[in-house]
């Protein structure tokens, strides 16, 4: 039995209660998601490049915004405009795509993999500079019907799943869900379930962190739940002091029955940033229609639409939302569940595009901020008699040109206050 932990420490002032005042939050953004740099370009020879025309582009986000690619190649008919429709509206707003990886959905027989079609998912994503997540690795649901096991055998298959698709796709997906809803999988009354319950959902989770570590230490592992609770944080903090802490504390914010408040987003913010891991919005839904009365959340419900008011509403719940979260520096990736009406989950009116996938205001809002008003560039400056330049830009990939040469450039917090780039003189 693992003792609980508890969290003790002077805190950072980031973790008192943040103001939702958009001008404190204007704040934060500038100084959590942007950097001043001044660049000093020199030729080979280690002479500056004076007086020159820079223009200097963003090319992608660190932080990462997402949303679940589920879609991709299998709902809509193959190079019809749908599927056109349907990928380019991804890429124009986010670089960060989940890809499903459900148990029974990658091997609905054993040994009957969609291995190919997800390398063809992920392989598109790469090309153009789209970070993937496989999710989830071992959850309680979508557990395939022929895997009927005893504890000792399903420990060993998950095993050997984690494995197996961490090697295959090493190279093409570097992010995981290793774990999904550890919290509550003792409830249910199948083989996953039961092997949680009778070891435990700490040490299920350190067993797949293991796992996946021995597989690909580079990876990038994520444990993921809709609890919450202290129960959540408790979990982390035990791991965390047995050396099994995660890159980062999974959190699922679908909000089909009410839409969070900032202050109750700040108080779970408050509670898992005092463990100083990251923290992902995993999972997050706004509704643009009714919200949900009752407590069935595995059927379909025919006839949920969205509807112009709830339209209105989603976009501005997105723009507060997203922002707030933005401006918190323990939080480093949003991802939207789904990108369309059609096929939604539960058939709810969960999108940023209309079921005919067409933008609704909030998509058209988020692309606004992501594109946008958190975007730097294209810019242009002329370097001083030192080759120097100083900008301030949000953090990410730059493409710098001067002369008709092009250098790549790096922001991040890690990044010096001066960095020298050399190009070859024509």
């Amino acid at each position: 039995m693992y003792k609980k932990i508890l969290l003790f420490f002077i805190l950072p002032s980031f973790l008192y209660p943040l103001s939702s005042d958009p001008k404190e939050i204007e704040k934060r953004i500038l100084e959590y998601r942007t950097k001043e740099v001044t660049l000093i370009i020199k030729d080979t020879k280690g002479q500056p490049v004076k007086e020159r025309e820079v223009l200097i582009e963003q090319v992608s986000h660190a932080f990462l915004f997402g949303c679940n690619f589920f879609h991709w190649d299998s709902t809509f008919p193959a190079n019809s405009e749908e599927e056109k429709v349907y990928r380019q509206r991804f890429v124009d707003v986010f670089n960060y795509a989940t890809l499903p990886f459900y148990w029974g959905y990658y091997e609905p027989a054993e040994g009957k993999t969609r291995e190919e079609r997800l390398k063809r998912m992920s392989a598109w994503c790469k090309e153009r500079g789209i970070l993937t997540k496989a999710h989830p690795l071992i959850w309680h649901e979508v557990v395939p019907n022929w895997a009927n096991f005893s504890s000792n055998t399903t420990e060993n298959m998950l095993e050997a799943r984690v494995k197996d698709i961490m090697n295959k796709f090493n190279g093409l997906i570097d992010f995981y869900d290793v774990i999904n809803e550890s919290i509550a999988s003792p409830k249910f009354d199948n083989c996953v379930g039961k092997w949680i319950k009778k070891i435990g959902p700490v040490e299920a989770v350190r067993e797949a962190i293991s796992w996946a570590r021995e597989a690909n230490p580079k990876a990038f592992l994520l444990v993921n739940d809709y609890d919450v609770s202290d129960a959540y944080v408790n979990q982390i903090a035990v791991l965390k002091e047995l050396g099994f802490a995660p890159d980062a504390i999974g959190i699922q914010s679908h909000m089909h029955k009410n839409v969070w408040s900032t202050t109750y987003l700040d108080g779970i913010l408050s509670s898992f940033s005092r463990l100083n891991i990251p923290i992902h919005f995993t999972e997050m839904t706004i509704l643009s229609g009714r919200l949900k009365t009752d407590d069935d959340w595995n059927s379909y419900h025919p006839g949920w639409n969205s509807t112009p008011e709830g339209e209105k509403k989603q976009a501005e719940d997105v723009v507060r939302i997203y922002s707030f979260l933005f401006s918190h520096p323990a939080v480093e990736a949003i991802t939207w569940w789904d990108l369309s009406d059609y096929d939604a989950w539960q058939g709810a009116p969960a999108g940023l595009l209309r079921k005919d996938l067409s933008p609704k205001p909030a998509y058209e809002e988020l692309k606004k901020l992501i594109k946008g008003k958190w975007w730097t560039g294209p810019i242009s400056l002329k370097t001083d008699i030192d080759g120097r330049i100083t900008f301030r830009g949000f953090m990410g990939k730059y493409k710098i040109s001067i002369d008709g040469k092009t250098i790549d450039l790096i922001l991040d917090k890690k990044s010096q206050k001066e960095i020298e780039l050399k190009i070859k003189r024509q």
